[in-house]
C-alpha cells in the first residue's frame, strides 16, 4: 500500500551476499557462483504479506518470515 507515507523496499548486494528487505525485514543469500562484471544474474525478492523470498536464476534461494511490525507498517 502506498498512502504516500512509510511504504519501502530495497534489493542490495556486498560481498557477494544479495539483500532484499521490505521496511524492517530483511532475508539474505549468497549469490550463486559470485558476481562477475559483463555476466547477467537474475535476482528477484517477493513479499507475500507473510514471507520474504529471494530467487535466484529464477530458483528460490532464501526465505523468511517476516516480523510482525512489517506487515503493520505496510497495511
Amino acid at each position: 500500500k502506498d498512502d504516500g507515507t512509510n511504504c519501502q523496499f530495497s534489493l542490495s548486494v556486498t560481498k557477494g551476499v544479495v539483500a532484499f528487505a521490505v521496511a524492517n525485514s530483511v532475508v539474505t543469500g549468497p549469490l550463486p557462483g559470485g558476481l562477475f562484471p559483463a555476466e547477467w544474474c537474475h535476482v528477484a525478492g517477493t513479499y507475500d504479506g507473510a514471507t520474504l523470498c529471494l530467487y535466484f536464476h529464477g530458483s528460490l534461494g532464501n526465505s523468511t518470515k517476516a516480523a510482525p511490525s512489517t506487515t503493520a507498517q505496510l497495511n
